[in-house]
This record gives C-alpha cells, structure tokens and sequence, in this order.
C-alpha cells in the first residue's frame, strides 16, 4: 500500500513539474545575438555573442538555441556548442532563477556573402524530458562578409592598357594625373591635394585640378551572362566570385588614389524590398570618391546574387540610351558576342572608353 502510494504521489509530482515546465518553461526568457562587426572581409574572423536571461523562479535544467547558418562561417568548437551537418547551430545553456548568461562564439567567415540570422528556435523542458516546449523568435542580426581583396598587380589588366593615352595609364600610376588649375576645396579632397599658394591669394581652401577627374570617371562593369558552351555551375560560380573580387581590389586602389569610381552589373542584390517585391533590378552606382562610396561598393558585392536579373547587351543598351559619355569602363566578362561588340563601339562613340577584362584569364591563372 505504501509502495502503491509513493508511485502515486512520484507520478503526481513528476506531472505537475511536466505541466509547469510545458506551460512556463519559455515564458519570460530574453534572448540577444549580435555581432561584433557589421561586416568583415572574406578569410577573416568575427565573435558572435549571445545572451539569455530567465527573468523568473522558475529554474532551466536546459535549454537549447538553434539557428540555421551557412556553413560557411566556420565556428570554432567549444562546450555546448555543436553544427549540425554544417547548417545548425546548438548552443545548450542551463539557468538558474534570474540568471543572465553571456557566450561569445569565434566564426571564420570563408566566403563574401550577406548573412541574415533573423530566428532562433528555442526549447526547453523539465528533467525528464517529458515537456518540451518550444517556439521560434526573431532575432536583429546579420553579417557582411566582403569580397575578398588582392593586390593590384594580381589584376588581369589588358596588356595595351599600359602604354599610350588608354584607360590604366591616367590611374594605375602613383601620379598620373596633369595640373589644369586650381578649383575650390570639396568634401571628398584630402588635404594632400591643397593648393597652399593658392589658398593663400584666394583666402579659401583650394586644392590642384586635374584634367582626369575633370573629364572622366571609371565604371566597373561585371557581366553575369553565362557561356553555355563551355558552363558548368560551379566553374560559372568561381569565375563570377573571382570577378567580384577583382571588383572590389580594383575600387579599392581608385577610389584611394582619389578617382570618381562607379559599379554596375547584369545582377542583383537579396535586399529585403527586392525579396518583397521580387523585381531583380540590376546594379548601377555613379561614380564617386569617398569612403562611403567604397563601403557602399563593397555592401553591394556582398550581396550579389549570382544570377543574372537582364542580359548584359540589355545593361549596355540601357547606357546607350541614356547617351552615357565621359566614363573608363572596365568590363570584366567571358565572352564578348556580336551584338555586344556593336554596343561597346557605340559607347566609344558617345565619348567612353572601353577596356574587356577577361574572365577566362582568371580561370587559366587559377589552374595553372
């Protein structure tokens, strides 16, 4: 009778705690992630920190976070943390009544990206396992991972480039440029570039104008149009990444060295209006030289989706039309077709210059 009893009251006991836990467990829990940087560049390495806080009496014996991630930020192991088949990310914590606990987890990001972590599924339960609540909350978190960066000299500039009166010439040099007067001081000069005998006369800043950037600004162009002749996903995706990153080096020596420095490309970007709308609208940026403008580049070669939105001779035509003169235009592409050629002739006549970068000299230099 006593034994029947203990049962009893163990097996009420036991059900009352499930009915708590399953009823109470992930109430007035407060969960944040963050990052460390808003973004790094690829080959580098952030912290990701997450804090949990059970803001009751009611004790956790557990409760486990997970969140989708891409596998291609690496987290380095540690205790109560596991990857699951390189997509989920577990962290496991226990707490105490109104117990806050911070962990900080290192992550190599591996490839250029835009990872948005927007939800954790939370669950929790009591020590036997029987109640297991759980439900999926929102998170604010993302990271940028950039391109990664080259040395200028690893660029595949066109042989011709490097003599005459062409492209290369007017910016790969340190000085390449020819003074043309003097012009007021503006919010993209540096102080380098005052005009100290000048400022002196005129009594306001004034820095040396230059014939280049008085007359033309570079554009960079990738084309994202594939070649069926020869195409394979992941050879297609190599290239394009390489592109990117070519992209983003040469941007980084102009924009550095002071030279207006626009993008524009046949793909899009994952922002979340486009997601909403679904309309893939393809990249043009106008030429600048500031911070911002080279933070702004490498945001939007983050997020490129490698996917064509138009063909390339569409992105072209759209120049065309808009009758775009006084630009450097370096296209990074695989293939230039007939019509393309005719658009690129037509560019030079409307006052541009032209300069292809080919792709498959990237893909020769890789296997090579």
């Amino acid at each position: 009778m006593a034994v029947a009893a203990l049962v009893t009251i163990t097996a009420l006991l036991v059900f009352i705690q499930m009915s708590c836990y399953q009823k109470w467990a992930l109430n007035d829990v407060e969960y944040e992630r963050y990052m460390n940087d808003r973004a790094v560049f690829a080959g580098e390495r952030t912290e990701m920190t997450e804090i949990i806080v059970n803001r009751k009496l009611l004790p956790l014996p557990w409760i486990r976070l997970e969140s989708k991630m891409d596998k291609s930020l690496r987290f380095k192991s540690q205790e109560n943390l596991s990857i699951v088949g390189e997509a989920y990310h577990r962290s496991l914590f226990t707490l105490a009544p109104y117990q806050k606990v911070k962990r900080r987890h290192q992550i190599e990001c591996t490839k250029r990206g835009y990872y948005p972590l927007k939800s954790v599924t939370m669950t929790s339960g009591d020590l036997f396992g029987f109640a297991q609540p759980y439900e999926t909350r929102k998170v604010e978190c993302e990271l940028l991972v950039y391109p990664k960066l080259l040395h200028i000299n690893e660029l595949p500039l066109p042989s011709k480039s490097w003599q005459g009166d062409t492209i290369v010439r007017r910016w790969i040099q340190e000085d390449p440029f020819v003074n043309a007067g003097v012009r007021p001081y503006g919010p993209n000069d540096t102080l380098k570039s005052v005009n100290w005998n000048a400022s002196v006369r005129t009594g306001d800043l004034q820095v040396n104008k230059k014939d280049y950037t008085a007359d033309y600004h570079l554009m960079i162009y990738i084309n994202f149009d594939q070649n069926y002749q020869n195409w394979s996903r992941e050879r297609y995706e190599d290239l394009m990444e390489m592109a990117i990153s070519y992209a983003a080096t040469m941007a980084t020596y102009t924009i550095k060295n002071g030279i207006e420095t626009g993008f524009g490309c046949n793909s899009y970007t994952l922002d979340t209006e486009q997601k909403i709308t679904n309309f893939k609208q393809p990249i043009r940026m106008i030429p600048k030289a500031s911070k911002a403008q080279l933070h702004a580049i490498y945001e939007k070669l983050a997020k490129l989706h490698l996917t064509k939105s138009i063909s390339f001779a569409q992105f072209l035509q759209q120049d065309i039309e808009a009758r775009q003169s006084g630009k450097d235009i370096f296209i990074m592409t695989e293939m230039v077709d007939v019509e393309m050629k005719k658009q690129i002739e037509t560019l030079k006549r409307l006052g541009n210059s032209v300069e292809i970068i080919w792709l498959k000299d990237v893909e020769n230099k890789k296997q090579a």
